[in-house]
């Protein structure tokens, strides 16, 4: 990724807002950002700036600790729609007809930017299967699912923590109790889609918690 694609978001926590605008833009060779390695020929130069409708004397108290702001990169990658997928977004992953999950988009040193314990976004597999409804900060319905999902499936696995009869075979209830389980987040899913407007007619209308990069 180049200097000029490089994008991040901040998060004001004491505010509950993100900044408006972040970028880089180039100017004279006095003032630059410079990002290459050593021996490299420095040919981009840039600036920093921050545009935020919040006054200057309120930014100022806002973000005199360091705990107040928090700095999310953009993943490189767009979801199917176009818009791009930073840090602490929440996607809609649908891998197939049948199937819908939300996942919060991670990063990790050895693995890069994912979302779940199977899908890095640079996977083949998930090309053009996200979309992006939210974010950690602004949507708790949709943590509040996933939290309520991931509980609901940690019980379950410690409840089947031995799945296996005395002939070494998956237990019926085993099985049973995964397909409700699934049926059911699909359904709850569904209905929470549908409370935040995802499912109008008109794609123009969905609603988004960001416009397109």
């Amino acid at each position: 990724m180049k200097l000029k694609d490089f994008d991040f978001r901040i998060w004001l926590n004491g505010s509950y807002i993100y900044l408006d605008e972040i970028g880089f833009e180039k100017i004279n060779q006095n003032y630059f950002l410079a990002c290459c390695g050593d021996g490299e020929k420095l040919t981009e130069k840039y600036k920093f700036y921050i545009k935020t409708n919040i006054s200057k004397e309120t930014y100022k108290q806002r973000t005199q600790k360091l705990e107040d702001l928090e700095l999310e990169l953009y993943t490189g990658f767009e979801d199917k729609n176009g818009v791009k997928i930073f840090e602490n977004d929440i996607v809609l992953f649908i891998p197939n007809d049948s199937e819908k999950f939300l996942y919060t988009i991670n990063y990790d040193k050895k693995r890069g930017f994912f979302f779940s314990d199977d899908c890095n976004l640079d996977d083949e597999y998930c090309e053009g299967c996200t979309e992006v409804i939210g974010n950690i900060h602004e949507n708790k319905e949709l943590v509040d699912f996933m939290e309520k999902e991931k509980e609901a499936f940690k019980k379950f696995h410690q409840k089947f923590e031995n799945k296996y009869d005395e002939n070494g075979k998956v237990v019926k209830e085993f099985y049973e109790e995964d397909t409700r389980l699934r049926i059911y987040f699909q359904q709850e899913l569904e209905k929470l889609l549908k409370e935040m407007g995802f499912y109008n007619e008109n794609e123009q209308t969905r609603k988004r918690s960001r416009k397109k990069g």
